[in-house]
């Protein structure tokens, strides 16, 4: 048997409630979600983090001093985290992976 990996995509509305992460992730686990790209979370800045479930989270948004109505970025299962070869935040509308 084939072994798939499920991606999918999600306009957030917003991320800056901590909530909406946690309760994105849960999705991502229920559905069996290996890649998630996202849109709209609204976060400023440009960077990686890892979640407190192991995941990775990758973002672009908008600059510190711009309005935060933007911002793309990536959740990523620990299973996918090592196939992961680079990462380039380009602006607050497209990020590549």
């Amino acid at each position: 048997m084939k072994n798939r990996t499920r991606i999918g995509t999600w306009n957030v509305r917003t991320m800056l409630e901590p909530a909406t992460l946690t309760q994105t992730i849960k999705e991502m686990e229920v559905l069996h979600i290996k890649v998630l790209g996202l849109s709209e979370i609204r976060w400023s800045g440009q960077g990686e983090r890892l979640n407190s479930n192991g995941s990775l989270r990758l973002y672009s948004g908008s600059n510190q001093d711009e309005d935060r109505t933007n911002g793309v970025g990536f959740l990523l299962d620990k299973e996918v985290m090592a196939s992961l070869l680079n990462w380039n935040p380009i602006s607050d509308r497209i990020i590549t992976a």
